[in-house]
């Protein structure tokens, strides 16, 4: 449900970032034990300074956003997975989620 919940927020922002509209694009690979989830918008983009302060906890660089990235980001790694973004401004963001298939013995708290 937390993982749903992760990839539900990051969807709302990916579509909220896309204020005139534009392409969101999801994508899943299966790569030996891990499966790759991938979330590309044709958005402004974010710029360095503003992506690295965003992630911070309890940023409030735009709250929503940063809440909900912080969020996602934070399941994501109590349950063994990667979340990095790639950003480029005027072009868009690429979110890449690498999960295990096999999730780690100790339950994440």
């Amino acid at each position: 449900d937390l993982f749903k919940k992760a990839l539900e927020a990051i969807f709302r922002v990916s579509i909220e970032v896309m204020k005139k509209g534009g392409i969101l694009t999801v994508t899943t690979e299966l790569c030996w034990d891990l499966v790759l989830i991938s979330i590309i918008n044709n958005a402004k983009g974010i710029k360095d300074w503003a992506l690295e302060s965003s992630l911070r906890t309890f940023f409030s660089w735009e709250s929503t956003t940063s809440t909900y990235l912080n969020t996602a980001k934070k399941v994501i790694e109590d349950h063994g997975g990667k979340f990095i973004i790639y950003t480029q401004p005027e072009v868009g963001s690429r979110i890449l989620i690498e999960m295990p298939i096999e999730l780690p013995r100790k339950p994440p708290i």
